[in-house]
């Protein structure tokens, strides 16, 4: 279960909490203000010269991470009147070790929890994801005569998560299947997309290669790249066989004319 949380703005004007996103359950708000509260934005950019320009040509890349980095204090001891106003809190070598926990791999997860962070004052700063990415500067104070620990004041640095998911994804025309025996294009295609007519697509695709043969290489692009694509009749034969580059088909289409003695061809011409 969660460390008790501490009532906003006691004992700062600027208080944080840090909530385990993977157990909504698992919160710790700081009792007292983040200080040295620092946030960093910054993007990424290609910077190439060109001949007589002054300035070079800037071309956009990424963004880069944002961070924020701040202090933290955690005390054990809170006497007087303040301490009523507080609700039951854990002890600081508690919140400590939940803290350095969130850095770990959990087993159950495969991965450090997610977390999110609020920091509350007159500049809110807020990541909806976040991990930590380091805890650094820890400082112990002088223990108290009984040997526990009186207080520790450390520096948490959270980096922005953005949940990365394929929704939106459009595929793409890199992959490939080397053909067996017996393969041919409409079972290819069954197993692949689920529909046997796309066969004709893809034989449509591949010209050269109206009969599969073992060790052939056919390529089966996304279903998101065919999405628009229809089955639709035309002839595999004269695919390339007009125009002036070089092809099989256009060699074969010239070869029979030459061999008939003729120089053209007739045409259906749709009204």
């Amino acid at each position: 279960m969660g460390i008790a949380s501490v009532v906003s703005g006691v004992l700062g004007g600027v208080t944080w909490k840090l909530t385990n996103l993977d157990d909504d359950d698992d919160t710790i708000q700081g009792q007292f203000e983040a200080t040295e509260l620092t946030e960093n934005i910054g993007t990424k950019y290609s910077k190439v010269g060109a001949l007589n320009r002054q300035n070079p040509i800037l071309q956009f890349i990424g963004g880069n991470l944002e961070t924020v980095t701040f202090q933290a204090r955690l005390w054990n001891q809170i006497s007087g009147a303040t301490a009523a106003s507080l609700a039951t809190q854990g002890a600081a070598s508690d919140v400590l070790e939940k803290i350095k926990s969130w850095t770990r791999r959990d087993d159950s997860l495969g991965r450090p929890p997610i977390l999110s962070f609020e920091a509350a004052g007159d500049h809110p700063v807020a990541y909806d994801h976040c991990v930590i990415e380091s805890l650094g500067g820890i400082r112990y104070d002088q223990p108290t005569v009984l040997g526990k620990m009186r207080g520790v004041t450390l520096t948490i640095t959270l980096l922005k998560y953005e949940p990365y998911t394929l929704k939106g994804y459009q595929g793409g025309e890199t992959r490939y299947h080397r053909a067996k025996s017996g393969d041919y294009y409409e079972m290819l295609t069954l197993r692949e997309y689920g529909s046997a007519q796309m066969g004709d697509i893809i034989r449509k695709r591949h010209p050269s290669k109206p009969n599969i043969q073992t060790a052939d290489i056919i390529k089966l692009p996304s279903i998101e790249v065919l999405r628009k694509e229809q089955v639709k009749t035309s002839s595999i034969a004269l695919t390339n066989a007009f125009g002036r580059k070089e092809s099989p088909q256009r060699t074969l289409r010239l070869e029979m004319l030459d061999k008939r003695n003729i120089a053209y061809v007739s045409h259906l011409v749709k009204e």
